[in-house]
């Protein structure tokens, strides 16, 4: 290794493509060349009874190619699991490897390789319990524990799994207080081939390495309705366009979309922000050379944002249910906009990033037209033209990875895992997205389910206080069922919100959000006089003291009091020894 690494490091420098190895395996390399060296750094280990001393060189603690860090922490990780976490049952070990198309994004998109252990190890779990079930005996329980492997025996990618399962299932024994386990037989040949295939189908995935210029041009995406509408800010699309278009000196690879068909389109489930910038810097880049009088140029890329599809009809490229119209009138149509909007969170993020992307398309002409070189127009023109063209090559030939999905249904599910194990959703994109997978589209032109919800947020956002989403539904199901933390809250909410219920639940917090407007914003609804009192304590409470503690309890008040469950003086006298409460806490305390 010491006498090869920068060689070899040399032949995968490709200077004229940028190809270099990837930063994390040099880091690797490098560390293991510095593992157990005294000279890079070392423990002085002394005992003060016998007065021996010992000098231990510090471990690199690499992962992947040291011999002795990486035997240490198998060992590490093999007794504590045989220590602490598996019971002293029969165990069965499934390995499961994948297609050579899938193994570049799989290796590269933890995301993703998560989802397909969670599908494979239910798939598995799911079989053992209906075995047990078959075989007369009473429901039970398996477990598992899941190693990655990245890479083969001689190196070479191949992330795939190991698994270890729980070789029967623990299910109740005869009084019911415990648990008992039950070994499973040894599987049949044929067993082992249908599990393959009910894994197989379910993580049946298509995964294509293409330009955006291709992906564009073959197909035509829809953002879904549960997803969440365009989030990127400033910072997000500035480092987009310093990645992609100032520091690309290459086929840029911007990592893989995963996608599910949808009629004779694409639904996209990730990728949606990407996917949505690069369709908006494709529109900028063709208002400017229009501008500049480069027509056949823009015309050339507006064929990669509209064209007209099998009925001859004209049809964006990307449509995206949740940005319309706005995203369709006044970016990617060719032309002045035909109809007026109000302004919206998600519509201001989209005139923002649209006119950062703009004016560094323009920024990038004044550079060319101010070059003191080029000293006759034609020379300038001539420059400018390259630099558009320069820029819009860069943007079409971006490498991504579509990963295509067999369907909705998977669609949805993968959505939620992708989105529920990091910070990039609000509870609120959650919820969204399990109402509309519980409550279908009747008709495809009306979509009930998603026109409640957007009146729910529309109601909430046109406060004029600062009404949070997620507080709302945190308060909202604090106020009806038992306490739970807002990072926990999707969990209770998934599994008590059902098919069957959805429709109710999303009815009722529709009704409740008017109610939730009015504890901050007591002018909402109207009060007679009566109860001009109440209107005093909720603005005491949430404009004078800016208490949230009491939110849920008031709004089971009001709630209650709307459907005549409680009288008005009760909810007077509950609403006065809150008020009081809090002001003894506050001003007194």
């Amino acid at each position: 290794m010491q006498e090869h690494l920068l060689t070899f490091e040399q032949q995968w420098t490709d200077q004229a493509s940028g190809r270099t190895l990837p930063k994390f395996v040099t880091e690797e390399l490098h560390k293991y060349m510095d593992c157990g060296i005294l000279g890079r750094g070392f423990a002085h280990l002394f005992c003060a009874g016998c007065r021996e001393h010992h000098v231990v060189a510090f471990s690199c603690k690499a992962r992947a190619v040291c011999p002795s860090c990486l035997g240490r922490r198998m060992n590490e990780g093999a007794l504590k699991l045989t220590d602490y976490v598996l019971p002293d049952v029969p165990l069965r070990q499934f390995v499961l490897t994948m297609p050579f198309p899938l193994r570049f994004p799989l290796a590269f998109d933890g995301k993703l390789l998560g989802q397909v252990v969670r599908i494979f190890t239910d798939t598995v779990a799911t079989w053992y319990k209906r075995r047990h079930v078959d075989r007369g005996l009473p429901a039970g329980e398996s477990g598992a524990v899941t190693v990655i492997q990245r890479a083969n025996s001689d190196l070479r990618l191949n992330p795939h799994l190991h698994t270890a399962f729980l070789d029967g299932v623990y299910s109740p024994d005869g009084d019911g207080k415990g648990q008992m386990f039950h070994p499973a037989p040894a599987p049949m040949q044929q067993e082992i081939e249908a599990l393959v295939c009910r894994a197989s189908k379910r993580m049946k995935i298509d995964s294509i390495d293409k330009t955006v210029k291709k992906a564009l041009e073959s197909e035509y995406y829809k953002i879904p309705r549960f997803q969440r509408p365009y989030s990127w800010d400033r910072a997000n699309v500035e480092d987009f366009w310093t990645d992609v278009v100032m520091d690309n000196e290459s086929p840029y690879f911007i990592g893989s979309i995963v996608l599910f068909r949808d009629g004779d389109g694409l639904g996209v489930v990730d990728g949606q922000q990407r996917l949505t910038t690069i369709v908006m810097l494709l529109c900028a880049l063709r208002n400017v050379l229009h501008a500049q009088g480069f027509v056949d140029l823009a015309n050339g890329i507006h064929q990669l944002v509209e064209r007209r599809d099998m009925d001859n009809k004209l049809r964006f490229v990307l449509h995206t249910e949740s940005s319309y119209p706005y995203l369709h009138e006044y970016i990617m149509k060719y032309g002045p906009p035909q109809v007026s909007l109000k302004d919206t969170s998600e519509e201001q993020l989209l005139r923002d990033a649209f006119g950062y992307i703009t004016d560094q398309i323009a920024d990038q002409v004044a550079k060319c037209k101010a070059d003191s070189t080029l000293n006759t127009e034609p020379k300038r023109r001539a420059a400018v033209q390259r630099r558009l063209v320069d820029i819009r090559d860069r943007v079409v030939n971006l490498k991504i990875i579509s990963v295509e999905l067999d369907n909705e249904d998977d669609a949805y599910v993968i959505f939620e895992t992708l989105n529920t194990r990091g910070k990039d959703l609000q509870v609120s994109h959650l919820v969204k997205n399990h109402f509309t997978k519980l409550l279908k589209q009747s008709n495809k032109g009306v979509d009930i389910p998603s026109l409640n919800w957007n009146e729910l947020l529309a109601l909430l956002e046109t406060s004029q206080s600062d009404i949070d989403i997620d507080s709302f539904l945190h308060h909202y199901w604090l106020s009806k069922y038992s306490y739970v933390t807002e990072k926990q809250l999707f969990k209770q909410f998934r599994k008590i919100v059902t098919k069957a219920c959805a429709s109710e639940v999303l009815n009722a917090l529709k009704g409740d959000a008017k109610l939730y407007r009015a504890i901050y914003e007591p002018s909402y609804l109207s009060w007679n006089f009566e109860e001009r009192e109440v209107t005093r304590s909720l603005h005491a409470l949430s404009n004078v003291f800016k208490v949230k503690q009491p939110v849920p309890l008031v709004l089971a008040l009001l709630r209650d009091y709307k459907a005549k469950g409680i009288s008005l003086a009760a909810l007077k006298e509950t609403l006065r020894a809150t008020e009081a409460f809090h002001f003894t806490f506050t001003a007194i305390a």
